[in-house]
């Protein structure tokens, strides 16, 4: 087994209790965690990087309820810098005109907030009005 090398580095196994859940169950402890998942997403925005192909799918939720975030294949840097989190393309959606690496079969049609996050965790103004930010 591989330890360490360059360009990867090896974790822990962590169980994900979301794998194990009837999705009513999976949606409550998501919209438990939507101030997590907006941080991370602004953190990232923040940094200049486009965490693409986040969804819930990208998440991890232990037994002791840490949040953890996988698939970072696709995140790439902004060409241009953003202003701010709204113009990030995890709010947005990809612009099909953009320059950005897609997974295949990517559908940026169904990409913004609203579509990847709002049946989980609710849409990108209801949070955003909720919680003042």
């Amino acid at each position: 087994m591989l330890e360490e090398g360059e360009g990867y580095f090896v974790v822990p196994y962590l169980k994900n209790i979301l794998s194990e859940l009837p999705d009513a169950e999976k949606i409550k402890i998501l919209f438990s965690k939507r101030m997590e998942i907006i941080k991370i997403i602004e953190s990232m925005s923040l940094r200049g990087l486009a965490y693409i192909d986040f969804t819930p799918e990208s998440l991890i939720i232990t037994p002791n309820n840490t949040l953890f975030c996988t698939g970072f294949s696709f995140l790439q840097k902004y060409e241009t810098p953003i202003l701010n989190i709204e113009q990030g393309v995890e709010i947005t959606g990809i612009p099909k005109t953009g320059n950005f690496d897609l997974p295949k079969n990517f559908d940026t049609n169904s990409s913004s907030f609203n579509h990847v996050w709002g049946p989980s965790i609710g849409n990108w103004e209801s949070n955003i009005l909720k919680n003042g930010n």
